[in-house]
């Protein structure tokens, strides 16, 4: 697991790489709060997770609970076809509440 966080003026892009599992939500957990907390709005790119189980998707809806608790923004962008296929298997896309654009040639 691997976390690249990238500000500029009140904003960050996070990349997260490899996985959002079991194994590695706890410190993800600390690095993503950490962040919302720092910036006024964060954008999570999921395009490089290739393994997400239910301990990530937590993760995930963690975040964006604590974005409303706090009156802060996070956008989840460029989902990964690992986080697409669970999200909709968990039928948790309209809870995210982000849109989910596929590549062209893709379903």
């Amino acid at each position: 697991m691997t976390i690249a966080i990238k500000a500029e003026q009140g904003h960050a892009q996070v990349s997260i790489q490899d996985e959002l599992t079991i194994y590695s939500v706890t410190e993800m957990k600390q690095a993503l709060f950490e962040a919302l907390c720092q910036f006024d709005s964060l954008e999570i790119d999921l395009e490089a997770i290739n393994e997400i189980d239910t301990a990530g998707v937590q993760i995930l809806l963690m975040l964006r609970n604590e974005s409303r608790r706090l009156e802060k923004k996070v956008h989840l962008a460029k989902h990964s076809p690992a986080v697409i296929d669970v999200l909709e298997t968990l039928n948790l896309v309209a809870t995210l509440g982000d849109p989910i654009l596929l590549p062209a040639g893709e379903k």
